[in-house]
């Protein structure tokens, strides 16, 4: 959906919840403030769409006329509702308006300053009248129908979906008005979380196609050599004769050999590297997570929400591909429901061990993830801070610290085994050796790479340090708005635009716990302002998608009580029939997203199996040498600077087949250190494995 649709829709979506609400829950005071904060939203979208405040003066000083002349006269009024209710201060605030338009463009608007003097005209007709009309269903359609025109006007488009948007917002907006509410349900086997969580961690094990799949992306890479240290009791490998051979990015290859990562999420793949099976460790926490969303969803509304937010979940557009993977993102994603759970659990019961395990969530995900646990943490220090002062619970929290602490504990230790230094990270000492770009900030400015780099990383670094020299601070509402654009595209795909109306139906009905989980999303989104990275590489945002589908599922529900109701309300025994007719739809809805699921499942499987096709196939190639040997790998033209065939090993010693870079004449220098290997060229451009010929010995045989 672009743009130029949401912008109505939205503009309808605040008008309708804001100020057609009856009763209205914005009434007296609150009523001028929801105005003033609808124009305020409208001013920022318009910056968004065209980068200009032209349209802000006029429509707020319209806006803040009709509040100042509609608003009824307050009982009790503050000094401060005296200052925003006078028709001064539109006048005002038009002035200023007006006076900074002048001194930044040298254009002189009158139009605010018309507007402003609205409060001062002596019009003949009771001003209660219009108060009721913009609080009545003609309002909202005469709303509609007035932007749907100016879509005509300006563009000579006619939109289904914008209209769509406006018909279901004006179905819940103009329904009497209601809480979410659930009742208590017996617990069904048939929704019980584990079944769940066993049909994800399937779809994904099916989707991934192997228990030892290749990693398909540089980071992925560097995670699994970061498990096989860890799984062989090594925090580092020795530095590799002739390094330059051996580079990989996302790992150091001098003064010793170690990812460059934080250790939380090759800790646990370490746990299964032994097994030859490592894909288990991603397939269980993706079940591991399907199971607690599920759960947590049910506590938080009804099985019925909870089956719909997972099925909304699971067949999200690019969700099962983001989990087939090694990404550090699966586990964090368990770590944000593991600690929310908790976090539940702890204000329900106040159980100290609960508080424990929240803090060893948040430190497991610092050493793992830190800038994405910091969006978690944030949210979850402040509820959990104003609980402990409510409860005085100081002692709990002291204790709640023991186990994060001793697994933040973690970070000092890598560093002095990598580094030498328990300052200095490997994260640090890697970006000043290849990416000294790659840190928080905006713009220009970077200091070249301390290390000399290969071919393959000089092009990574042109491209990257390229595009993050024009991540600039002044473009931000620009990135902001690509980034929730590919998050959009990622859950609900190209073609889902109208989850976005059940997403703003569900917000308005969230509970503060759900609302809570769908603002640390959102949290998430904004610290990550601060780092460039392609807008399209959403995966970094994977943690906030178990919210935003609950979130919409409750929107769903919303409109299908509302649905049920309606079409109840004739009947006889009308409660029954409307929660039978609830039942009914829902299903029906459930049945839709289940079909839309099992679709998109065996898309995802093709499409993880075309992005691993080139690895998978050279690796199947080198493992038919038997004899030690050193295969030296060209690249053609057209490779994808994102994936790598060179893939660091943690013991050389332990290896038959050593893959390094192709460097030309170069080459014999390693084969000198090395003459009882077998020197093989792999051709990437033609797919092509042949025994190579070095300047001072023959072609090896065979």
């Amino acid at each position: 959906m672009p743009l130029r649709t949401l912008i109505p829709i939205a503009v309808f979506a605040a008008f309708a919840f804001f100020a057609s609400r009856r009763p209205r829950p914005w009434a007296g005071r609150f009523q001028g403030l929801s105005a003033l904060l609808f124009v305020a939203s409208l001013a920022a979208l318009t910056w968004w769409a065209f980068g200009t405040f032209e349209l802000f003066p006029a429509v707020f000083g319209l806006v803040y006329s009709l509040v100042t002349w509609g608003t009824r006269p307050l009982a009790d009024p503050t000094p401060w509702d005296r200052a925003i209710l006078s028709r001064w201060s539109p006048l005002a605030v038009a002035v200023l308006l007006v006076g900074a338009g002048w001194a930044g463009t040298k254009r002189f608007d009158a139009l605010p300053l018309g507007f402003a003097l609205l409060p001062f005209v002596p019009f003949p007709f009771d001003r209660s009248a219009v108060a009721r009309f913009l609080s009545s269903a003609w309002a909202l359609l005469a709303l509609g129908v007035a932007l749907a025109a100016m879509e005509w006007g300006l563009l000579s488009t006619f939109d289904p979906e914008m209209w769509l948007g406006f018909a279901l917002i004006g179905v819940v907006a103009l329904a009497p008005p209601a809480r979410l509410r659930f009742a208590p349900e017996d617990r069904k086997l048939v929704f019980h979380p584990a079944i769940y969580g066993l049909l994800t961690a399937a779809a994904v094990a099916w989707t991934w196609g192997s228990l030892d799949p290749v990693p398909a992306v540089h980071d992925e890479a560097s995670y699994l050599f970061q498990a096989r240290l860890f799984a062989h009791g090594q925090w580092r490998a020795p530095s590799p004769p002739l390094p330059e051979f051996f580079e990989q990015l996302h790992v150091l290859v001098t003064p010793v050999m170690a990812s460059k990562y934080p250790p939380g999420h090759a800790l646990l793949l370490a746990t299964a590297i032994r097994t030859g099976s490592p894909a288990i460790v991603p397939i269980v926490l993706t079940g591991f997570t399907a199971g607690l969303f599920f759960e947590l969803a049910r506590r938080l509304s009804n099985s019925a929400v909870a089956l719909l937010a997972w099925l909304i979940w699971i067949g999200a557009s690019r969700n099962l591909e983001y989990r087939a993977t090694y990404l550090s993102e699966i586990t964090t994603s368990a770590l944000w429901l593991a600690g929310w759970w908790v976090l539940l659990r702890w204000k329900e019961t106040g159980k100290s061990r609960y508080l424990a395990l929240l803090g060893a969530c948040v430190a497991w995900g610092a050493i793992t993830r830190p800038l994405t646990m910091l969006a978690f943490a944030i949210p979850a220090v402040i509820v959990v801070l104003r609980l402990v002062v409510t409860r005085r619970a100081w002692r709990d929290l002291a204790l709640a610290a023991v186990p994060g602490a001793a697994i933040l504990s973690i970070l000092p230790v890598l560093n002095h085994a990598t580094t030498g230094d328990w300052r200095l990270s490997p994260l640090q000492l890697y970006t000043r050796q290849y990416m000294p770009y790659d840190v928080p900030g905006f713009g220009p400015g970077a200091p070249p790479p301390a290390r000399e780099l290969s071919a393959d990383l000089r092009r990574v670094n042109e491209l990257f340090e390229r595009r993050k020299n024009l991540h600039l601070a002044s473009d931000l509402p620009r990135i902001l708005v690509a980034r929730a654009t590919a998050i959009k595209e990622d859950l609900f795909g190209r073609n889902g635009d109208i989850f976005l109306v059940f997403l703003a139906i569900g917000l308005f009905h969230a509970a503060p716990a759900a609302a809570l989980a769908f603002g640390t999303g959102v949290l998430l989104v904004v610290l990550y302002l601060t780092y460039w990275h392609v807008h399209n590489w959403s995966v970094y945002y994977l943690e906030l998608y178990p919210a935003v589908c609950f979130v919409a599922a409750l929107g769903v529900w919303r409109l299908i009580t509302i649905a049920a109701d309606i079409l109840s309300r004739r009947r006889a025994n009308a409660p029954d029939a409307a929660v039978l007719l609830t039942l009914r739809a829902g299903a029906s809805f459930a049945v839709i997203l289940a079909v839309s699921a099992a679709v998109r499942i065996p898309t995802v499987r093709s499409e993880v199996e075309e992005k691993l096709e080139a690895q998978g196939r050279f690796r199947r190639t080198i493992r038919q040498i038997r004899a030690p040997a050193i295969v030296f790998v060209r690249y053609g033209a057209s490779h994808d600077i994102h994936r790598s065939l060179v893939q660091a090993e943690d013991d050389l010693t332990r290896v038959r087949v050593w893959v390094a870079h192709d460097r030309g004449d170069e080459n014999e220098r390693l084969l000198r250190l090395f003459p009882d290997r077998r020197p093989y060229l792999y051709d990437e451009a033609h797919r092509s494995l042949r025994p190579l010929a070095g300047p001072t010995r023959s072609a090896p045989g065979g």
